[in-house]
């Protein structure tokens, strides 16, 4: 199997080069060249030196750039669950290379709060009905108390917000929001934060 395959579109040489582990080939790539044998020469530097990658202000050698394309390939076909999806986006996040993802039908996906009413729900929280199967005091007035909390700072703070997207750092701005927009003394920012930390445990 030759390793590249080498076109013309226009005047301008175009190759592509072969990747044997995915049994494929990569996207097109201009040599710039008008001369095929110029154009063999560009190709044999892109096999050679890597490709150019300009964020990198260098290049990126080329078995890096076949095994992404491998890893890209088997994405594509192979059969994936949710919770495959899942652990790929959380090994993205874990290396940084995203900020936030919603997983579709995963439980990130769902609005931050509609699952915050939810879990407070006196009727219908799988939370208020664990607490009072082990005898641990919960009631109705405190469910409203939490449940007013989401809609009065909650709502408005993190409007339309998945349950995936909320880190850390957003609940520590969100309690500066509280105190200095909305004029919260600490134990009422302390007790509204809880309407959402306690669930997002």
């Amino acid at each position: 199997m030759r390793r590249f395959s080498l076109y013309r579109r226009g005047k301008v040489w175009y190759a592509k080069l072969h990747n044997q582990a995915a049994g494929g080939y990569l996207s097109g790539r201009s040599t710039g060249e008008r001369d095929r044998n110029a154009a063999l020469l560009v190709v044999a530097e892109l096999l050679r030196d890597g490709v150019p990658d300009p964020k990198r202000k260098g290049t990126r050698p080329i078995a890096n750039v076949f095994e992404v394309h491998t890893v890209l390939s088997a994405l594509r076909a192979l059969p994936l669950t949710i919770t495959d999806a899942q652990k790929i986006v959380g090994i993205l996040r874990d290396r940084r290379l995203v900020e936030t993802e919603v997983v579709k039908a995963g439980p990130g996906s769902e609005p931050l709060i509609s699952f915050l009413e939810r879990f407070w729900d006196f009727e219908k929280s799988p939370y208020v009905r664990e607490k009072l199967a082990h005898d641990h005091r919960i009631g109705r007035r405190h469910c409203y108390g939490m449940t007013l909390c989401v809609r009065k700072y909650w709502k408005p703070y993190f409007e339309e917000r998945h349950l995936a997207e909320i880190r850390k750092a957003d609940l520590q701005s969100f309690a500066l929001w509280m105190k200095e927009e909305k004029g919260q003394k600490g134990k009422s920012v302390n007790n509204c934060l809880a309407a959402g930390t306690v669930a997002l445990r």
